[in-house]
């Protein structure tokens, strides 16, 4: 079991973070201590890596909401449409890049 500081800590993320995620129903404590702390199982644990990795990915919160919630189909489809969105940006990067060595090659 771990406590929100210490699962705070091995995902480098803030307490604020996971309260957040527990407040929009991304993630739930397995109970509390006696003394009111909140306590998370290895689960939870598994399920906060699954968390990151898409956040890590890029996805918006609302997105891995849905997609904990759905089926493998769903999953594969948002992963698709997330590489679309990273092309796109990727092109238009290299676009930009073009333009800057353009303008620099006039300065020049």
């Amino acid at each position: 079991m771990y406590t929100i500081g210490q699962l705070a800590k091995k995902f480098k993320l803030s307490r604020t973070a996971l309260l957040y995620y527990e407040s929009i129903g991304l993630l739930k404590n397995s109970g509390r201590k006696p003394s009111g702390y909140r306590m998370y199982s290895e689960s939870d644990c598994q399920l906060l890596e699954r968390i990151c990795g898409y956040r890590d990915a890029g996805l918006p919160l609302n997105s891995i909401k849905t997609l904990l919630s759905s089926p493998g189909s769903l999953t594969v489809s948002l992963l698709e449409a997330r590489i679309v969105e990273l092309n796109q940006s990727i092109e238009a990067l290299r676009i930009q890049q073009k333009g800057i060595v353009r303008l620099l090659l006039n300065c020049q």
